[in-house]
């Protein structure tokens, strides 16, 4: 599944089966214009999945914002392209 965000990036959503029995989802956010954009849904991302395995795995999650603030200065220090 995809689509467009803001008009100009796009988000893509994959699911593989896995040897396991389990399903790998990945997460593909690209065309996002600069690199603070790019730092910025990094975390946010980062946070909303984060969030998706405690509540797929049956607990209760951390708050988005106490994931992003402990997460945020990693994400700053640099993403790969």
């Amino acid at each position: 599944m995809a689509f467009t965000w803001g008009g100009t990036s796009e988000v893509v959503f994959e699911l593989a089966p896995r040897s396991d029995g389990n399903v790998l989802l990945t997460l593909t956010h690209r065309k996002l214009p600069n690199d603070a954009e790019r730092i910025g849904i990094a975390g946010g991302r980062h946070c909303q999945l984060t969030i998706l395995v405690e509540k797929l795995e049956g607990r209760t999650p951390p708050a988005f914002w106490d994931i992003f603030r402990k997460i945020d200065a990693e994400y700053a220090k640099g993403i790969p392209r």
